[in-house]
């Protein structure tokens, strides 16, 4: 009896131990969840009132009018028509926050002048906008105009007498430009010495300086060295004694002078 007894009192206090465990678990999981739920719901309040305040402060920030725009600052925008500049930029003078940069350039990249621009709001009241303009590099004339026009041959304004500094094309189409894009770096060391250049097949380019009779077919490179060497040549040998038209640099061992009479090597 009692082994029977000792084991049925084992059994009840193993048994009351678990419901004990059980118990203290579940009660522990209840003060957690209750815990968790407070931290939430004091999460969301605060949440809730941050993002209130900020929708606040933004519908202040945006409403002050402290923040609109008064002044835009340009850079690098001499070449520029100001007068449609100024008529672009009037449409841009509301809250600085709110002016659309995408549209602003956009419509800033339509003069054919600007290759690119920067956009930078500086608080509370100013957007500065840098210009990277186009180099004029040729000028044609046409209609009475000469056209200004960048390496690619793209016209970025037109003046009504001849620009200094900028090499004149004559008798070139100007989708031909293109053929003496090539021959820039050549030319641009000389530009100042340019009076007008040209492109004639099978020659190439035809070349014409200032203040030197002689129209020049000098070739691919080396234009200074060459010319240089001609007008050497011609200070020694009395080539004065006849009209030299054209002068054929092309070759590496021979200069060919064509005459008004004809061509003699």
């Amino acid at each position: 009896m009692r082994g029977v007894a000792t084991i049925g009192l084992k059994g009840e206090t193993e048994f009351l131990r678990r419901y004990n465990n059980r118990t203290l678990n579940r009660k522990k999981k209840i003060k957690t969840i209750k815990f968790k739920g407070i931290h939430l719901f004091f999460i969301i309040i605060l949440l809730f009132f941050i993002g209130f305040s900020a929708l606040k402060a933004s519908q202040f920030f945006l409403s002050w009018e402290k923040l609109n725009v008064k002044s835009f600052k340009l850079v690098n925008s001499s070449k520029i028509e100001f007068k449609n500049l100024e008529k672009i930029l009037k449409n841009y003078n509301g809250n600085i926050l709110m002016v659309n940069f995408t549209d602003l350039r956009r419509e800033l990249l339509k003069f054919k002048i600007v290759k690119d621009v920067s956009l930078t709001r500086v608080l509370p009241s100013t957007i500065v906008i840098k210009f990277l303009l186009r180099e004029p590099i040729f000028q044609f004339k046409s209609r009475g105009e000469y056209n200004i026009i960048d390496r690619n041959g793209i016209v970025l304004y037109r003046k009504s007498e001849k620009q200094n500094g900028l090499i004149t094309i004559k008798d070139l189409k100007k989708e031909e430009f293109e053929k003496i894009t090539s021959y820039l770096p050549e030319l641009t060391e000389i530009r100042d010495l340019v009076d007008y250049i040209s492109f004639v097949k099978p020659y190439g380019v035809k070349l014409k300086l200032k203040r030197i009779n002689e129209i020049f077919y000098p070739g691919e490179k080396d234009y200074i060295r060459k010319i240089n060497y001609f007008l050497r040549l011609k200070r020694i040998i009395p080539l004065k004694e006849n009209k030299i038209k054209y002068v054929d640099l092309r070759f590496k061992d021979r200069i060919y002078f064509e005459y008004d009479e004809g061509v003699i090597n």
